[in-house]
């Protein structure tokens, strides 16, 4: 990845640090080195044992769980063959010897007045397929392995599987027993994973009740009372069924013991596509959704959209002690980063799902360019999934993204390195980014070897005079590893199109308003370009930004053109640049003609009558409609 994109300099506070997320997820690491054999003393190990009252807890306890999950499924069978199972209580209590058996803390307590509040939400309801989205409609899809359906009550959402758990579980209890159902998808490989959904006949159809369409009626279903038998084979109770299921994915994961991955009917069906690392609605409306999980209304191809340069380049605050003492601490950068919204968390989640999609669709790497795009996209989604999900204290998460983000990082720079870019193919690759991802090809800059497409693209191979052409150089400019040799293409290109560039890279932060509202060049010299930029900079702020009176902004742009010794030139192409948008802006305002009028004055006065703007001024002040 190009530095820039996740700096392992760079921190986060509150807002955000890479290196402290990523180091708070991986955890410090563990001595390798040998150390020396102790002296010879009266047996110093039994210093460092556990009392022995602990001792005995930890080898008993594996014990005693068995011992309570049989009695647990013992009542449960002999309630069900009485038609009296409560099966929420019965995964309440499983909950909680599964949180003993992980040694977290769980509040069953809590748990089951949270229970008994949703039944009671739940009961006056003629039409439960309806009803079941407006009780359980706060709870958020978390892509993270294991948990229970308590820990579903008590944290307000989970992965498929509780929330199956849960839905089934409430059918089930007020009455329903025939009408809770589940399936159980057990394939994980082929562009599938395994995955398990609430199900709800109606009449010939079956409805999946989290995303609230058509069910996909393959997999193994289940009746909601089996769930005590899947438990007893997920926790050993009984024997495992023949041939048992290969598990993964992010919705069912067996490696944690909450999970009954172990005890479903193995099968080798796909769920289609990929579920969402996150979903702010994990329970749709009736007919709503389709077959996916959360089905977005993302376009894989706007993934640059939503990401914006800031990735090559966070905005980050300088953290230093007093300058005018001897030795003082040189300082370090901290990267600015908002906790995220759940709304912004869905948003990211969907885009990653419609980008896994995108995989899905494309033919055979790398001679696809909408393969080697998704695998951008998520490599640089991914990257900040990660650290949103970590400012929201989302752990697990995080760690799910981080090393998905590593993946496809790998994948996507294998790949690139696998393109011979002078050869025909190469040029197939690049004339495909030009055709169908203009300025979005420049976030294959987030991927090693990304640079070396982008440069074709902003060089010789790209459309010339195309905006796409422009953004590819601009987000090489922004990228700090790219910025020299960027900027030395930038400065031999007209006047015009070198200020199209800075219009680009003034904007790679201006989604952080108010802390980066414009983009602040550094390390690019002292060549015109650069200076030109630091003038540019002033001149767009006041037009963009600061909102700023006309003759302040045009007084600054003369006195910013002699201050950095830049020709008549510059003059004429950054009036010309704010004039053209400045009436944009006036336009439809009560002071558009007003604006035109001191405009054209102004131009005549500095003899550049000859600018598009002028002209645009003369026929806006005669006209403002």
């Amino acid at each position: 990845m190009i530095p820039g994109l996740r700096s392992a300099a760079a921190a986060a506070v509150l807002l955000g640090a890479s290196a402290l997320v990523h180091l708070a997820l991986l955890g410090a690491p563990a001595a390798t080195r040998s150390l020396p054999p102790p002296t010879p003393t009266p047996r110093p190990e039994l210093a460092r044992r556990a009392p022995l009252p602990e001792r005995v807890a930890a080898v008993a306890l594996p014990v005693r769980l068995a011992a309570a999950r049989r009695a647990l499924v013992s009542g449960a069978r002999a309630d069900r063959a009485a038609g009296r199972l409560a099966l929420g209580e019965f995964l309440l209590e499983a909950s909680a010897l599964d949180a003993r058996e992980e040694r977290r803390p769980f509040d069953l307590a809590e748990a089951r007045v949270r229970w008994a509040d949703r039944l009671e939400q739940l009961r006056p309801a003629r039409d439960l397929r309806r009803a079941i989205p407006e009780v359980f409609g706060d709870l958020h899809y978390f892509g993270r392995p294991g948990r229970s359906m308590g820990d579903a009550l008590l944290e307000g959402g989970g992965a498929c599987e509780p929330l199956t758990h849960l839905i089934v579980a409430a059918v089930h209890d007020l009455g329903h027993p025939s009408l809770a159902r589940l399936r159980f998808y057990g394939g994980d490989a082929d562009g599938g994973t395994t995955h398990l959904a609430p199900v709800y006949p109606e009449g010939r159809a079956e409805i999946d009740l989290l995303t609230g369409g058509a069910a996909r009626r393959t997999g193994a279903l289940l009746a909601a009372a089996d769930l005590v038998d899947v438990y007893a084979r997920a926790h050993g109770v009984d024997a495992p069924l023949p041939a048992p299921s290969t598990q993964g994915g992010v919705g069912v994961v067996d490696a944690h013991p909450s999970s009954m991955a172990d005890g479903y009917p193995p099968n080798a069906d796909h769920y289609p596509g990929a579920v969402p690392l996150y979903a702010d609605r994990a329970v749709q409306a009736a007919a709503s959704g389709d077959p996916a999980l959360a089905s977005p209304a993302e376009d894989a191809a706007d993934c640059a959209f939503l990401l914006r340069k800031a990735v090559l380049d966070p905005p980050t605050l300088l953290i230093s002690g007093p300058e005018d003492e001897p030795g003082a601490f040189a300082g370090f950068p901290v990267e600015l980063r908002r906790v995220p919204t759940t709304a912004q968390l869905d948003r990211v989640s969907a885009m990653v799902q419609a980008a896994e999609r995108s995989l899905e669709r494309s033919v055979a790497p790398p001679h696809d360019a909408e393969h080697l795009m998704a695998l951008a996209c998520l490599t640089a989604l991914y990257a900040e999934a990660a650290d949103d999900f970590a400012l929201v204290s989302e752990r697990e998460l995080a760690g799910v993204a981080l090393a998905k983000h590593r993946v496809a990082a790998r994948e996507g720079e294998r790949l690139l390195a696998g393109v011979a870019w002078e050869s025909p193919e190469g040029g197939r690759v690049i004339a495909a980014l030009a055709e169908g991802f203009p300025g979005r090809s420049w976030l294959l800059l987030v991927l090693h070897g990304g640079e070396v497409p982008v440069r074709r693209l902003a060089g010789e191979d790209g459309r010339e005079e195309s905006w796409g052409r422009t953004d590819a150089l601009a987000a090489l400019v922004v990228a700090p590893v790219t910025r020299g040799a960027a900027v030395e293409l930038a400065s031999g290109l007209p006047r015009r199109a070198q200020i199209d560039v800075m219009h680009e890279v003034f904007q790679a932060h201006d989604h952080q308003r108010p802390w980066a509202s414009s983009y602040a060049l550094e390390g690019a010299g002292e060549g015109d370009f650069a200076r030109a930029y630091r003038v540019f900079r002033g001149v767009a702020w006041g037009l963009w930004e600061g909102a700023r009176p006309q003759d302040e902004i045009l007084a600054a742009l003369l006195r910013g053109v002699a201050a950095e010794r830049l020709d008549r030139t510059w003059v004429a192409g950054f009036a010309d640049y704010y004039g053209r948008h400045a009436l944009g802006l006036h336009r439809v305002r009560a002071d558009g003609a007003a604006t035109a009028r001191g405009l054209a004055l102004w131009l005549e006065e500095q003899g550049l009558t000859e600018v598009e703007a002028y002209r645009a001024a003369l026929s806006a002040a005669r006209d403002p409609t």
